[in-house]
């Protein structure tokens, strides 16, 4: 899974270096993108949570080039972007971790890291990592094995 904004004129050709081809694409409409490809994993994650708000959270990502960078931070809370709904994180993300899953403390998911929430009010600036809901449906999720 990852955004699909991500995905925007590219092809997947490789995963840690090994050859891949995409065999199917799933999208949401709320910027989630699930990819079947010819690698098998032997651990992949196929638990979904709703993050609590204060609860720990972590995330993996590549932030700037930088590869598999490990933040840790909190769930903020509910907010609306463009009318739409989405999480807030107290968590430090930068350009490139977009699509990098935020996991809660068991290791489940509760969301997919979309971009960044910036709020300004008389020259102070607040920051927050966004999510977005994941909206598959339960053919979509079936597709995952």
């Amino acid at each position: 899974m990852s955004a699909s904004h991500c995905f925007a004129n590219d092809t997947l050709v490789s995963i840690d270096g090994k050859p891949t081809r995409v065999l199917w694409i799933a999208q949401d409409g709320h910027d989630h993108t699930l990819v079947g490809q010819t690698i098998a994993f032997a651990h992949y994650v196929h638990h979904y949570a709703t993050g609590v708000q204060g609860e720990p959270v972590f995330v993996l990502g590549n932030p700037a080039n930088d590869r598999d960078v490990y933040r840790k931070g909190y769930v903020s809370g509910p907010s609306k972007e463009g009318g739409q709904p989405v999480t807030l994180y107290e968590l430090p993300i930068f350009f490139g971790d977009s699509g990098a899953a935020i996991f809660d403390g068991d290791g489940r998911i509760v969301g997919v890291v979309a971009g960044l929430h910036v709020m300004t009010a008389e020259g102070l600036t607040l920051t927050f990592g966004v999510s977005r809901p994941l909206a598959f449906t339960a053919s979509q999720w079936g597709l995952i094995r």
